[in-house]
């Protein structure tokens, strides 16, 4: 088994217990006030996370079952994930439900989740495998896109309680890992090309954001070429940024130079 995925295990059961302990005292008035997440009220985010959970069981299975299938083939097998239309009818029966409902069942279906992860055995972490929107994914990633959606949402509602709550910090190195791999869904931005270095810390990382023909984040040494800004800032606040979650009254102290920078990033990364 991947050495990092207990790690990555226990981030998404962290932030689990973390949303569960923010909603635990919400009345019904609380529970459909408005998320961060515009469109959303509070138990709306979870009836997301709900139904995300259980389309992330059936992919969980899938995974299981194509890679013990492959197991004993040169070239493996993977399963697949829910198509669109088999998604289409679990939305509907998660929107259906009261906002009460949205929110405890969201909390139990993903803890019900969170147990079957926690009981693979080694054997089955190392085989699995799942088509994704990614393409063919192993265990390790399909991890992180929960954690990446979960943490994520969670700071949709933590933040709507206190307005200084940052993402959960064991789940921000696995986040950065999956950042370069979703630039390429981001659209560029009209207008001339530009690239902006951006330094984190906690964790430190020195990247190059490029907008071109297609968005994309490259290590520093090996991005080449002149960057028309640069941009030093926590890795949790780089993560919010490209989940459109970095306005300007959740910014924390961050230092920039050249003629491009936060402000044009923002718009490259809206949100959703």
């Amino acid at each position: 088994m991947n050495t990092q995925l207990p790690a990555e295990i226990a981030a998404l059961r962290n932030s689990h217990t973390r949303l569960s302990a923010l909603v635990s005292n919400l009345d019904g008035d609380g529970v459909r006030a408005p998320s961060y997440a515009s469109e959303w009220s509070i138990a709306q985010v979870l009836s997301h996370l709900g139904s995300q959970a259980e389309i992330a069981g059936l992919a969980l299975t899938a995974g299981l079952a194509g890679g013990l299938a492959g197991a004993d083939s040169p070239d493996g097998t993977a399963g697949a994930a829910p198509e669109r239309e088999e998604m289409e009818p679990i939305w509907a029966a998660w929107n259906a439900r009261t906002p009460e409902a949205q929110v405890t069942d969201s909390l139990e279906g993903t803890a019900h989740l969170l147990t079957r992860l926690e009981g693979l055995s080694p054997e089955q972490a190392d085989v699995f495998r799942v088509t994704m929107f990614l393409g063919e994914v192993d265990l390790a990633t399909y991890i992180r896109l929960q954690l990446a959606e979960y943490a994520t949402h969670t700071w949709d509602v933590a933040v709507m309680l206190d307005p200084a709550a940052t993402i959960a910090a064991d789940a921000i190195e696995p986040m950065l890992s999956q950042v370069a791999v979703f630039m390429g869904f981001v659209h560029p931005p009209a207008g001339e090309p530009f690239q902006v270095r951006v330094t984190t810390t906690d964790p430190a990382r020195d990247y190059v954001l490029s907008m071109a023909d297609k968005v994309s984040l490259a290590e520093h040494d090996d991005a080449g070429g002149d960057v028309d800004g640069a941009i030093e800032l926590p890795a949790e606040a780089f993560v919010r940024l490209f989940y459109g979650r970095l306005d300007l009254d959740h910014t924390p102290p961050v230092r920039e130079s050249g003629t491009r920078g936060l402000a044009d990033l923002r718009q490259v990364f809206p949100g959703f």
